[in-house]
């Protein structure tokens, strides 16, 4: 193997291959473990730090993002003929957030490319993406048809699909400019709108974890598990959140769903996820545990995950389709008739 390198970035031509060489290191050092996932979300991942700007390269071009995303689902695939090699029975746990974008009916074309390309993660893996796909040609005017063409020539179908969502994952877009405030305020190169999230502006409509669960299963028909439910907010309301993902998985199994986990995340809490690191503050939210003090200190979710844990799906008997209190949440002039036209 090649000497390691100090560092890389999304766009590196060779972080497909580094991280394929770190994947099959690690794998002889932990063969009992069998399932991997390579990249979190790498989708979400490619729109921070190559469209966005938020995070290291720090780029805001859309060939960029499009081509970070490739590099990472380069390196899944890679890495897991890599992990495979040492670990044959090795699983695939393919993990990205799933938000929905809703809007305007001035925005319809806009709202279903975000929502087709929220899917491009798990598209890609799936070999999905070919001529025909409702992104292939956009990418193929990118120059990215080639690589399009060899990852469907060999994809990496997921053992699981996990699902990463939070309340602030849907998306709405609004044209109407001034009922939101200036920082919320982008576009598409041509025309502008407001991005905001939509628990913000629209009072509920927006769904749930059944709906999330149950659109994955439809389309990909492969197993399912949440691999992230988190709210950064009182306990209370953190355990009516993942209450709601507990409750609507267990009623989705019922239906005959494969959903093969409720994964509480995350177990320690996190430090400036609240500005996605885009700032250095030392803003702690607590998760399962509150760790502030330096000692992990149980809180009220522990208590019900033990309690889940323990007894059953029966211990959930929260009433209500939405988890928390979003009424809270709802400052932006609500939008509770849409005009006809929106889009999920």
């Amino acid at each position: 193997m090649a000497p390691v390198r100090p560092w890389t970035n999304l766009l590196d031509p060779e972080f497909a291959k580094g991280l394929a060489e770190h994947a099959a290191r690690t794998a002889e050092r932990y063969s009992w473990v069998m399932d991997w996932t390579p990249v979190n979300e790498p989708l979400t991942t490619a729109r921070f730090s190559a469209l966005y700007g938020h995070w290291h390269p720090h780029r805001r071009d859309e060939r960029d993002f499009w081509v970070a995303l490739l590099n990472q689902i380069d390196a899944t695939r890679l890495s897991m003929q890599a992990i495979r090699a040492v670990i044959p029975q090795a699983r695939l746990i393919q993990t990205e957030d799933f938000g929905v974008t809703f809007g305007t009916e001035v925005w319809a074309s806009q709202i279903r490319f975000e929502n087709d390309r929220r899917l491009m993660t798990w598209d890609l893996l799936f070999g999905r993406v070919v001529e025909g796909h409702s992104l292939y040609d956009h990418l193929f005017r990118l120059s990215l048809g080639d690589r399009l063409d060899e990852i469907a020539n060999d994809p990496c179908r997921p053992d699981v699909i996990g699902l990463n969502h939070y309340v602030t994952s849907d998306r709405f877009l609004d044209h109407r400019l001034e009922r939101y405030p200036q920082a919320s305020h982008g576009g598409n190169g041509s025309l502008a709108y407001a991005d905001v999230e939509a628990v913000r502006a629209l009072h509920g409509g927006q769904g749930g974890w059944r709906e999330r669960l149950r659109s994955l299963w439809d389309r990909y028909g492969a197993t399912l598990a949440v691999t992230e439910c988190h709210l950064g907010a009182d306990p209370a309301d953190q355990v009516l959140w993942f209450e709601a993902c507990w409750r609507d998985a267990q009623t989705l199994i019922e239906e005959g769903l494969d959903i093969e986990a409720v994964t509480a995340w995350s177990l320690l809490g996190a430090v400036d996820w609240d500005s996605l690191l885009t700032r250095r503050e030392g803003r702690y939210e607590p998760g399962v545990f509150d760790v502030s003090t330096g000692q992990p200190v149980a809180g009220l979710l522990a208590e019900r995950l033990r309690a889940v844990s323990c007894e059953g799906a029966g211990t959930v008997s929260t009433p209500g389709g939405g988890g928390s209190r979003d009424d809270r949440r709802c400052f932006f002039p609500e939008v509770d008739d849409p005009p006809r036209g929106w889009a999920a």
